[in-house]
């Protein structure tokens, strides 16, 4: 006896209509199309190089300062890269070469605007929160 009202209950009606197939659309495809937007306008901030300098300079010159203080002082040495001081030359012993240096560059991208502008989108796009809330988390993050 239940498994024909279960049975029956399978042949009902559960597939969704084309109007709910529409509406559950637009809301998973806002998320993406939002990232693509954004994703377009940071490329155009950052299609000449060193766009984001200010932001570039400010964490080459932590990451420098910070292994100076980690690993003692001239183990990290800030130098210029393209006329901007972006580079950090890590220095040791154990580095492969004959100078043991290893040269890195905080390019644009590894500013880490790109992460930040999209967290910022996702949080500003969440649903069932508040929007106060949404605009304060977008601000710390």
């Amino acid at each position: 006896m239940s498994m024909t009202k279960s049975t029956s209950k399978i042949g009902g009606k559960q597939d969704l209509s084309w109007s709910e197939v529409l509406n559950l659309s637009k809301t998973y495809l806002k998320i993406p199309l939002a990232l693509l937007f954004v994703e377009a306008i940071y490329w155009f901030i950052t299609q000449p190089s060193n766009t984001l300098v200010p932001i570039q300079i400010t964490e080459a010159w932590i990451w420098s300062g910070l292994t100076n203080i980690i690993y003692g002082e001239g183990t990290a040495t800030l130098t210029t890269n393209n006329g901007w001081m972006t580079q950090v030359n890590l220095s040791n012993e154990n580095f492969p070469g004959v100078l043991d240096t290893v040269a890195l560059y905080v390019s644009d991208e590894c500013a880490g605007v790109h992460e930040m502008l999209f967290i910022t989108v996702l949080i500003l796009m969440t649903t069932g929160v508040p929007q106060r809330l949404r605009i304060k988390s977008a601000l710390v993050a």
